[in-house]
């Protein structure tokens, strides 16, 4: 068969084997050009569906110059499939007609041809053309790939075919989805398209139910059924695809009207900051005419809380529910580099700028002389200005769309931070930074520009980055970069319209580099429902419903001294009325400016902000001083909220939880007096009294105590005098208190010293002293005392004196008689005098309830100072009859021996004796019913002491009480009632 025109020879060589001689033979042919033939000797239809109906023109042509009659049939194995139009065509002399070849794929077609087979699903089908007066044939080859144009949808298993759908009894305030599988058989992709009778209550998901479906490939989809009204269903679901099929099934199911309803089934969140938190409020209502309990629990993990989450609603009842989401932390796998470089180790490689080298380091070595290494981490505050050139570790440079993006970045920050347009110029940038006028500068002198001009932290330009990015100007290794090349590099990111020499062109300030950090989330909280006090504890599944929340967290612009939206202030325990300040810094992460606004704290509470808030630039930060000053002993919270905006413009609160406790301090003195305290009302502070001694006039005396705090926390405390006695003569006052003002430690105790230092003699000395916390409230209103101190001290002419009970006591001295200036002078007041010089001294006896005994007490003293010390003072009582003795008198003890400084007490006591009143006048007395007195006389005597007493002996008369006995109807002194 020539393949061309023109004539060919072939010699062959015929071989018989064994002893026949070879014979040749020469075979010459000539070929002619026919006068019809086809162009495309092959129609190839490429990949047919079966079903479908594919055209294509078969071009006959004629070369000869007559016309030419051409007849074409279809074979017998394509009878049905193949059809050509015309059949018959005359073809005229140099010249073609076309042949309309129609090809319908059949599912038969693989048996039928199956002998034409060439690959699996491929024929290949000769066909031949009769040209009337041509000997040599025409012939074309049909090809074609055949596949199905199905498309599978199954059920949940994958495997059984889908018929019906059952979605059961569904809550009409909910949805439910069953999932289907897509599979596609065929070698063809396939878009498809589900669509329902109700699209509002049947829906096919993700897409709305429209897709591709790649050959060979299986999707899965939801069907959604949202039932809009408490009926039964019934539902058709269509899927049409590209291959012209359409595949029909049923979709039923009941919708139920549960008996709880919620004000929405579908709650949108705005978008909190990681760690923010927003809330949403909806109703919760009971539709139906008995209670129900309900149960309404968030997915775990999702951040969700609800509120109440567990109640019981009755019949036609409604509740408030709050829904709160938290927005989480972004992990440590999404921060941009180097932002927590701190805490991860994300730091620059080093290498070694003299010595052996050594470890890479997050600062700048080890300070050594020679073997340190010079890190290329973040600068610190001990980085030079200009450090020496380091080069960094040779690695892969940067890819060119990261270039830009660095590029694009600088230039964003080099017109922020240069108001002036005329001072954004790329080269005034570079020499900044060429601290020598070389032209070139070092890596180290590129970060610096990076980190400390324009002011990017790791975390929108991370030290990987850098380093990649000086790798690709620092092409050639040298360790230098030109001002040309860097302005090279610079103009990559500028404008698309700034040529290379265009010095101010700057990148569009609109366009993000990095999309900030996002998650988007979808949960379901379910709401489980059962009538209230039934027999069964498990919820009935009809009568449950769900509520669909979508949140979004997002990178948060503006954080906390701890990294966060939220953080706690503890303030401690704070004395009252005191306080103390504590400074809480904010930082902004944003590209603009971002202003702050503090939502007002309550002003009647102990906790306040002094200062406002500013303006925060970019990356600037920001202090707030917070002040807590407890009014009470009681704990103290509140919430403090920042509100600013975030980089997408959404609302950011931070918030701040302020804690404190008042508290009062504790302060004691010890050693504690013997005496009672003072009371001065149910108000008052507790009082303490302190007695500095009896001295004797121009003389000092000074006693030493220790003021103990008892709180866990200093107290500063102060002094002062809010009351006072009878004063000196003179100048200087009587009593002196010293340190008046100081700060005890937990625990600790401050040392107080109390002088008394009379000029005249007086049993009226005292001071009341107020122990406050120093620094008092801001209107200048001193504050509340925390102890008070009764001081006490008596002056004598004569280191010898007698003290009867009324004055032995402090309280008797807060309402002191006024001083006599004139009877000071001359040598003291009366009742000093009348204790020394007193003539007779009478004292009634009288037994408590008209029986028992009656007791009076004298107290001796002996007065002493610093600088006198008198020998002790003798006293004694002397006279006393045994007649007296006999009717009831005592003295005990009779003789007293008391030291200088100190005081001794004397018993004198009247108790009468039955066998004092037998056939005495008392008893006769008594006998008639009336009340006398039984008198004894006897003497105190006393020696010794210096100065003497003015009158060393003085009578004393004791006088007894006897009551009679027609009043008491028995022994005289017990009442009788009868």
């Amino acid at each position: 068969t020539p393949a061309a025109a023109g004539s060919a020879s072939a010699l062959l060589r015929l071989d018989f084997g064994g002893d026949w001689r070879a014979e040749h033979v020469e075979l010459s042919g000539s070929g002619a050009q026919v006068p019809i033939y086809l162009p495309r000797p092959m129609i190839d239809l490429r990949t047919c569906l079966v079903g479908a109906l594919y055209r294509d023109e078969l071009r006959v042509c004629n070369r000869s110059a007559v016309a030419q009659q051409v007849a074409l049939r279809v074979p017998p194995s394509l009878e049905g499939c193949l059809e050509f139009s015309p059949v018959t065509a005359l073809v005229q002399a140099h010249g073609s007609v076309g042949v309309q070849l129609k090809f319908t794929v059949l599912d038969t077609l693989r048996e039928s041809c199956a002998k034409h087979l060439v690959e699996e699903d491929t024929i290949a089908f000769p066909i031949r053309l009769t040209v009337r007066g041509q000997a040599a044939p025409v012939r074309f080859t049909l090809r074609a790939t055949l596949t199905t144009s199905e498309l599978l949808i199954c059920g949940a298993d994958g495997e059984t075919m889908l018929h019906i759908l059952d979605f059961g009894d569904v809550p009409v305030t909910a949805r439910r989805q069953l999932p289907i599988s897509l599979h596609n058989p065929s070698s063809l992709p396939q878009r498809f398209g589900f669509s329902s009778t109700e699209p509002e209550v049947l829906q096919v998901q993700p897409g709305d139910g429209l897709g591709t479906i790649l050959p060979g490939e299986t999707l899965q989809r939801s069907v959604l059924f949202s039932p809009s009204a408490d009926t039964r269903f019934s539902l058709s679901l269509e899927c049409r695809t590209s291959h012209n099929r359409k595949y029909s099934f049923r979709c039923v199911g009941r919708g139920v009207k549960p008996p709880l309803r919620l004000s929405t089934s579908l709650l949108r969140l705005p978008a909190t900051a990681e760690g923010d938190t927003a809330s949403v409020e909806l109703s919760l209502a009971n539709d139906s005419s008995q209670p129900h309990d309900y149960e309404l629990r968030p997915p775990a993990d999702s951040g969700l809380a609800v509120a109440p989450q567990i109640g019981t609603l009755a019949a036609g009842a409604s509740v408030r529910v709050v829904v709160s989401f938290t927005a989480p932390q972004r992990s440590a796998s999404v921060e941009a580099a180097g932002e927590l470089a701190a805490e991860s180790g994300d730091v620059e490689e080093a290498s070694p700028a003299s010595g052996d080298g050594g470890e890479d380091a997050e600062g700048g070595g080890d300070g050594g002389d020679g073997g340190g290494s010079e890190g290329l981490a973040d600068e610190g505050p001990d980085e030079a200005t200009h450090p020496e050139a380091v080069e960094p570790q040779r690695g892969p440079p940067a890819s060119d769309e990261m270039v830009v993006r660095v590029a694009a970045l600088l230039n964003r920050e080099l017109e922020r931070l240069a108001v002036d347009p005329s001072k954004r110029s790329w080269f005034k940038l570079f020499k900044q930074v060429d601290a020598d006028g070389s032209g070139l500068i070092s890596f180290d002198e590129f970060k610096h520009m990076v980190r400390k001009d324009l002011k990017l932290s790791p975390g929108r330009l991370s030290a990987k980055e850098l380093r990649e990015v000086w790798l690709v100007l620092d092409d050639d290794g040298g360790g230098h970069v030109s001002a040309g090349e860097f302005g090279k590099f610079m103009a990559r990111g500028a404008e698309p319209n700034a040529g290379e020499d265009r010095r101010d062109g700057l990148a569009d300030p609109v366009r993000d580099v990095v999309e900030p950090w996002s998650q988007h989330a979808t949960s379901c909280v379910c709401c489980y429902v059962r009538p209230s006090g039934g027999a069964s504890d498990a919820p009935a599944p009809h009568t449950s419903f769900f509520l669909e929340v979508e949140t979004t967290s997002v990178a948060a612009g503006v954080v906390l001294s701890n990294g966060l939206v939220r953080q706690s202030v503890d303030f401690g325990n704070v004395p009252v009325d005191q306080t103390r300040e504590v400074v809480v810094a904010v930082q902004s992460r944003l590209a603009l400016p971002a202003h702050l606004a503090l939502e007002p704290l309550c002003p009647a509470g102990p906790f306040s902000v002094l200062n406002a808030p500013p303006a925060l630039e970019p990356g600037a930060s920001a202090e707030l001083t917070l002040r807590y000053k407890p009014v009470a002993p009681v704990p103290s919270f509140e919430t403090l909220i920042v509100a600013t905006e975030g980089a997408c413009g959404e609302p950011l609160r931070l918030t701040l939880s302020l804690r404190g406790s008042g508290d009062s301090p504790v302060l004691r003195l010890v050693p504690e007096e013997e005496a009672p305290p003072v009371s001065f009302g149910p108000a008052a502070a507790p009082t303490r009294a302190v007695h500095v001694g009896d001295v004797l006039v121009a003389d000092r005396a000074t006693r030493s105590f220790d003021l103990v705090n008892e709180s866990a926390f200093p107290v500063t405390f102060a002094l002062r005098a809010v009351k006072s006695g009878h004063a000196n003569l003179g100048p200087l006052p009587p009593f002196d208190v010293s340190p008046t003002a100081g700060e005890i430690p937990p625990g600790g105790a401050q040392p107080l010293s109390f002088t008394f230092a009379p000029d005249h003699a007086s049993v009226h000395f005292f001071q009341l002293v107020e122990v406050a916390m120093a620094g008092g409230s801001d209107a200048g209103e001193p504050s509340a005392p925390l102890l008070q101190l009764f001081v006490t001290g008596r002056a004598w002419l004569s280191s010898g004196f007698v003290l009867p009970p009324a004055m032995s006591g402090a309280q008797s001295l807060l309402a002191p008689p006024p001083l006599d200036v004139s009877a000071a002078a001359e040598g003291g007041d009366a009742a000093a005098a009348a204790s020394e010089e007193a003539e007779e001294m009478v004292i009634e006896l009288a037994p408590s309830g008209g029986g028992g005994k009656a007791v009076y007490e004298l107290t001796f003293g002996n007065a002493s100072g610093e600088a006198k010390k008198p020998p002790p003072l003798e006293v004694s009582f002397e006279g006393l009859s045994e007649e007296a003795v006999q009717v009831g008198f005592s003295v005990e003890p009779k003789k007293l021996s008391v030291e200088a400084g100190t005081t001794k007490t004397a018993t004198l006591s009247f108790e009468l004796g039955e066998s004092a009143l037998q056939g005495t006048q008392l008893g006769l007395i008594a006998s008639l019913g009336m009340t006398q007195w039984a008198e004894a006389r006897l003497k105190v005597l006393c020696k010794g002491g210096a100065p003497a007493m003015h009158q060393p002996e003085w009578p004393l008369l004791l006088k007894g009480l006897v009551l009679g006995r027609a009043a008491t109807g028995g022994a005289p002194g017990v009442t009788d009632h009868r």
